[in-house]
């Protein structure tokens, strides 16, 4: 059994192919019976494989960004990172790098985020039209005039895995005080504008659970944060979090802080 969403592949060596899509079987056929192109659309819905897309021919804009020298730190052993990296965006274009995976280009794109440890030390410079060398600004400072970045690794370097959609939706925006302040946070606002991203971009994600949550399997009563109890005061939860080493508590989600360390568990759960 060969799972891939390489097509290719799929035409060469499969015998017979089923067609998933969002969990559900689309169709079973045999791939000498379909065209690459109609295996994609059964894929991913209607496609956009079979249009065909030209470079605009209109006059080229002008620089955005322009990186110029870049050099990252000399190892102890082997070659730089990044060496003499030069390159110009002009407005309006999309520009590609070619290589094998482990060449620089998640170094680079990691200087050009202000991310720690890119590459280390930086020589050269990373020039955004408006804004002078990015090399003296932030990663906040850089987002905040419009710089993003969508890591290879989304599982390891974007995504929270232990949190909800909405959760890892409000992430990249609180900082803008949107959810109000970190200690009382708008909870009914980061639903909708999550709502309003699923439907927009198609996220598929789990089905909610409607059972409460628990606190950790050792503990034996529900969370005093989700009874009403005197203890329910969420100034009182935001505390024993903070006891617990968590910053990321209010009820009733505190009863997930409090699970987080034993020695606090009894006393919230």
């Amino acid at each position: 059994m060969l799972v891939t969403h390489k097509m290719a592949d799929v035409k060469t060596y499969a015998d017979r192919v089923t067609v998933m899509r969002g969990g559900r079987t689309v169709a079973t056929l045999a791939p000498d019976t379909a065209s690459v192109a109609e295996l994609v659309k059964l894929t991913v819905g209607e496609s956009i494989a079979t249009q065909s897309f030209q470079a605009a021919k209109s006059p080229r804009g002008a620089v955005r960004l322009a990186v110029r020298g870049l050099r990252s730190a000399p190892p102890p052993e082997g070659r730089r990172v990044l060496d003499g990296v030069d390159l110009e965006l002009h407005a309006g274009e999309i520009y590609g790098l070619a290589g094998v995976g482990g060449n620089g280009q998640g170094e680079l794109a990691g200087a050009i985020m202000g991310l720690p440890d890119a590459g280390g030390a930086l020589e050269g410079e990373i020039h955004l039209s408006g804004h002078g060398d990015l090399k003296a600004m932030s990663a906040p400072a850089r987002r905040n005039v419009g710089i993003a970045a969508i890591p290879a690794d989304r599982y390891g370097l974007a995504l929270a895995g232990g949190l909800s959609v909405a959760e890892n939706y409000a992430i990249g925006r609180v900082h803008t005080g949107r959810y109000g302040p970190a200690w009382h946070l708008r909870r009914g606002r980061i639903q909708a504008d999550t709502q309003e991203a699923v439907r927009a971009f198609d996220v598929l994600g789990c089905a909610r659970s409607r059972r409460r949550p628990r606190c950790s399997p050792a503990a034996t009563h529900r969370s005093w944060c989700s009874r009403g109890s005197s203890a329910s005061h969420p100034r009182w939860c935001w505390r024993t979090a903070r006891a617990a080493g968590s910053t990321f508590a209010r009820a009733p989600r505190c009863m997930r802080a409090c699970a987080r360390r034993a020695t606090v568990a009894p006393r919230c759960c």
